[in-house]
């Protein structure tokens, strides 16, 4: 939440009291310790008028059954039947939805119209494959290019080669830099 673009309203469901209170938050974040899941529930109705112009990002305590630990790590964990639920109340909304998991026989099943996106994420127990699953089409642009790339060392170039670019417009005179940005401007 505090990474994200800034939006007119954000609001934050988080059930874990300690998370919230160890959190910097930004002051336009509206954080409220609850269960997501009976947000959901309480808001559905609300929620129905939403549209494209609306956003909501779950991240959820992933299913045991695709974690490296079988072990709980969360004071809040989700069961199966929890996970069901989420989906199913995810499901309907007209608004844009996305999720973080790893990739899993039950989110793959109950969202098989949705897309996937698929990267590379280091965890406390080393390098996993994050999943974020989307019921709107694969972005074409990014609000933040930092993390454009399939891993750090793929970022790391990309960031290079960025940086090279500019460092070659910034050198040029003020009128051709102009133009360059004008012709790039009216191509893409």
């Amino acid at each position: 939440m505090r990474l994200k673009k800034r939006a007119e309203t954000s609001f934050a469901c988080e059930l874990n009291a300690a998370v919230i209170a160890a959190g910097n938050w930004p002051d336009d974040i509206a954080i409220s310790n609850c269960c997501a899941l009976d947000w959901l529930k309480r808001e559905r109705n609300q929620m129905k008028s939403w549209n494209t112009g609306n956003f909501i990002y779950c991240d959820p305590p992933y299913p045991f059954s695709v974690r490296k630990s079988q072990r709980p790590i969360y004071q809040y964990e989700m069961t199966d039947s929890q996970h069901r639920e989420l989906l199913r109340l995810l499901l309907p909304l007209k608004c844009y939805v996305a999720i973080s998991s790893y990739q899993n026989d039950l989110y793959d099943h109950i969202l098989k119209d949705w897309n996937l996106v698929q990267f590379q994420a280091q965890t406390r127990t080393g390098p996993a494959v994050e999943c974020l699953y989307m019921n709107y089409p694969v972005p074409t642009e990014l609000h933040d290019y930092r993390y454009l790339g399939d891993d750090f060392i793929e970022r790391q170039r990309i960031k290079r080669k960025i940086e090279r670019h500019v460092n070659r417009l910034r050198e040029l005179p003020a009128l051709e830099r102009a133009a360059i940005l004008s012709a790039l401007s009216s191509q893409f």
